[in-house]
């Protein structure tokens, strides 16, 4: 009997590549993600404490005044940057998401396929074993048979 061999081994084998790189950008979509929405905590945190800092100085200068102002006002444009490339990521994310679990889909689905033909294959063998153990035990008491007693 010839030995098992599946026709799509090869489609498997890139079905597999590409769930790994579906995999592996996936990842990378969220740790992008995870950096960004540091970024911005690290920004809140930061604005937080020079809202505070302004709160307990006792005295403050004008110029000191403006330069929160403006550093308030660059926080609040880079919050917002930040909360589009957030949403931006998000959505990356998903999409990735989605390609990757149709990449496992339909490497699932092949290795099924493979899976089922093995045993196909392997009732197949085992048939033709049967099949050889049953005409060789025939032909030996055929031979003690056929001997003269």
């Amino acid at each position: 009997m010839k030995p098992f061999r599946f026709r799509l081994e090869q489609v498997l084998a890139w079905r597999r590549t590409e769930l790994e790189v579906a995999q592996q950008k996936t990842r990378q979509a969220a740790a992008a993600l995870e950096q960004t929405e540091g970024a911005r905590a690290r920004l809140a945190a930061e604005r937080t404490a020079a809202e505070q800092a302004l709160a307990r100085a006792g005295s403050i200068l004008g110029a000191e005044l403006a330069a929160h102002s403006a550093y308030l006002a660059c926080a609040g444009r880079r919050e917002q940057d930040l909360e589009r490339l957030r949403l931006e990521q998000k959505k990356a994310l998903a999409g990735q998401q989605a390609l990757l679990m149709e990449s496992r889909r339909r490497c699932h689905l092949l290795e099924k396929l493979r899976t089922r033909k093995r045993r196909e294959w392997e009732a197949e063998m085992n048939r033709e074993l049967e099949r050889f153990a049953a005409e060789s035990h025939l032909n030996r008491w055929s031979a003690q048979s056929r001997r003269p007693v």
